[in-house]
């Protein structure tokens, strides 16, 4: 039988509980970030003791901290885990109850969120500078070295509606930076665009995009930083950096839906932009007066599926690789917009493809030979895949986070001048991975060097609340247009934008709905009076000794006439559909036949009678004959002719119905007239 028994009570409610072996002691962590070591041999006393709040305890009377969820033991230190996605580390060595001083708590540094984006800070300025940064939908961005210490933090300005509306919370959506730059320009969910230097200090800010904005690309031409942003408004705008403000230099807006991503070639010549509306749209620079430039549409690469990211290809300028809703990765010659390509991210056991998003393309020989190759972030079993550029096939797959946002990977050489490639991987959990893609990775980390400066930004007003826009005219874009003209590329027309047509009217049929009128037939009388006249009429002319010939019935000449041509489709549809089911007719003949010689071995009583056995091989035999000779056995309409065997049919039907119409005139003209008058009316019938 099992027992429970109360053997203490402590301040604060418990989570989780660890016991150090090494000195005998419980440690007890829970709410509010408390953490309490008691002996196990205190607890094991039968007297119910009540511990009062030691050095260890960090609550006040007042203070509510985040619940530590773990807790566990790392040589000398004491690791927890806390609900506000933060990591503690506590001394060990002084665990044990009544120490005299409290020891201090050092938290390293995390977004305290899902951590949204990373960016590669290479090639740095300074050796202490840092290599990459992460940021977070509050503002925060984190500084980073590769051996994982974080070198500073800075908090970006994200302001808020006045007027809040529920549900609506602006947040970060993306920051990137310059190759050698010391300022960084992100970009948030009301649109606006902010210059933000590595200290902190908010340099400038503008009303870029209407809604989201998606993504930020930078190149570097002429000694100056020309910026694309990509909004959710469909819009895409041209900025160059200067030395303390942005200014705007395009807009574009020849998307018909939101704008995802947008790459700048190496050498900035090319500017390439893809969108939900299943388009990737190619522009080229063209360059005017007074060190004017823009963007000119030369190219328009349609997709079976909308886009979701997209990427440069280093040793292909001219290519690029784009991955799409459909499950696929296709490669593109951006000079001609043929497609290079295509393949599916799919694992080899079970063939089932994945969905790649934040794709990146490298090129490294250090790879069991595998040089070329593709790196994506699935989304659908939230893995990290590598895939070989040339067959498609997956290289290695790994995992460890709830959920990836982005990738980066970056690139430096080792201290024996060999390439060293990291990927850092960043996920909505709020962690932080540094992978070691090649196998001579130098593994140093100090963790002692940790650090959280946070620098107070400076917030600056006066942003406006319409987007701005520079959409160039056909006179500015036909002055660019000449330079390209001459180097021999054409640009694409720009579509007249025209108000929506008006309604077609309904235009009405040709042919009457009414009802077609009934042409009745002649009465009885009136026919019986005519058929006397053209009687007698044909005496007088036999009397005369002239001989006409008798004219057919213009009624029935006229049905004739009427029913020929519904004859013709009519049968030949019939033959038609015969044809068609001969071999169908075939098979089922065949299988009865089988059925019938099964059945003939059976008993006796299943004999077939000699009327019907003779009847069998009889037709049998004709059908052997006419597949042996199928030209003698053609039918009859064929050998003389549909067309003069449907013309003689006719005719001899129309002059069978006028003997018998005539005969019956005859018959009810019989006693109004003598033997002599129905003698001469039949004979001229019959004539």
């Amino acid at each position: 039988m099992q027992r429970l028994e109360k053997i203490t009570k402590i301040h604060f409610g418990i989570s989780c509980i660890l016991y150090d072996s090494t000195r005998n002691v419980v440690w007890l962590a829970g709410s509010d970030g408390n953490v309490r070591p008691i002996g196990l041999q205190d607890l094991i006393k039968p007297v119910v003791r009540l511990f009062e709040p030691s050095q260890y305890s960090v609550s006040g009377p007042h203070y509510h901290g985040p619940r530590i969820l773990s807790i566990g033991r790392v040589r000398n230190r004491i690791i927890t885990v806390n609900t506000d996605r933060t990591i503690d580390i506590r001394a060990a060595d002084d665990g044990a109850e009544g120490a005299s001083k409290p020891i201090p708590t050092k938290t390293l540094p995390s977004h305290h969120g899902a951590v949204l984006g990373v960016y590669s800070l290479l090639p740095k300025l300074q050796e202490e500078a840092p290599d990459f940064l992460t940021f977070c939908s509050k503002g925060v961005v984190l500084f980073w070295q590769l051996n994982g210490t974080s070198t500073g933090s800075i908090e970006v300005l994200v302001e808020q509606p006045s007027c809040a509306e529920e549900g609506i919370i602006n947040e970060l959506k993306t920051v990137n930076v310059s190759a050698g730059d010391t300022s960084l320009i992100t970009g948030d969910r009301r649109g606006v665009l902010r210059l933000v230097e590595f200290s902190g200090v908010n340099i400038s800010g503008l009303q870029a995009h209407s809604s989201d904005i998606n993504a930020i690309a930078t190149a570097k031409l002429n000694g100056s930083t020309v910026i694309a942003s990509c909004g959710r408004d469909r819009t895409l705008q041209l900025l160059r950096k200067e030395t303390s403000r942005l200014d705007l230099i395009q807009t574009l807006d020849d998307h018909a839906a939101s704008v995802t991503d947008a790459l700048f070639t190496e050498s900035a010549s090319q500017l390439l932009s893809i969108s939900s509306d299943r388009t990737v749209i190619v522009r080229k620079i063209a360059f005017g007066e007074e060190q004017a430039l823009a963007y000119l549409k030369v190219r328009v690469i349609t997709l079976k599926a909308s886009p979701i990211a997209l990427a440069g290809i280093p040793w292909e300028p001219n290519v690029i690789v784009v991955s799409t809703m459909d499950k696929s990765i296709q490669t593109y010659d951006i000079s001609s917009g043929r497609l290079n390509h295509s393949f599916t991210a799919s694992d080899p056991p079970s063939g089932e493809s994945m969905l790649l998003k934040s794709m990146e393309a490298a090129e490294l020989d250090s790879i069991a030979g595998h040089g070329r190759m593709i790196l994506g972030v699935s989304s659908t079993d939230k893995s990290i895949r590598i895939h070989d550029y040339e067959s498609g096939a997956m290289i290695s797959r790994e995992y460890g986070q709830t959920a990836i946002s982005a990738i980066n990977l970056i690139q430096t050489s080792g201290g024996d001048q060999q390439m060293q490639a990291v990927l850092i991987s960043c996920g909505l959990d709020g962690t932080i991975m540094i992978w070691d893609v090649t196998s001579n990775l130098s593994k140093s980390t100090k963790p002692d060097c940790l650090s959280n400066d946070a620098i107070s930004p400076t917030k600056i007003n006066g942003t406006s609340t319409q987007p701005l826009r520079r959409i160039l005219s056909r006179a500015e874009i036909s002055d660019f247009q000449k330079g390209l003209e001459d180097e021999g590329d054409t640009v694409s027309p720009i579509p007249t934008r025209t108000t929506s047509p008006s309604r077609m009217k309904r235009k009405t049929s040709r042919y009457s709905l009414a009802a077609i009128p009934k042409i009745s037939p002649p009465s009885l009388a009136n026919r019986k009076h005519g058929t006397a006249l053209s009687v007698e009429k044909r005496n007088e002319r036999n009397s005369s000794g002239e001989y006409t010939p008798t004219p057919s019935s213009p009624h029935h000449t006229m049905r004739a006439k009427a029913r020929r041509p519904s004859l013709d489709p009519r049968r030949r549809s019939k033959s038609a559909a015969n044809l068609n089911d001969l071999n169908e007719s075939a098979e089922q003949i065949c299988k009865s036949l089988q059925n019938l010689r099964k059945r003939i071995p059976l008993s006796a009583a299943d004999k077939l009678k000699p009327d019907t056995a003779k009847e069998l091989e009889n037709e049998l035999r004709l059908t052997l004959e006419a597949l042996s000779n199928p030209a003698e056995h053609r039918l009859t309409r064929e050998s003389i002719g549909g067309e003069a065997l449907e013309a003689y049919l006719a005719r001899m039907i129309d002059e069978r119905m006028a003997l018998k119409v005539k005969s019956e005139e005859v018959t009810n003209l019989a006693p109004e007239s003598g033997p002599e008058d129905d003698y001469n009316a039949i004979s001229g019938a019959q004539e």
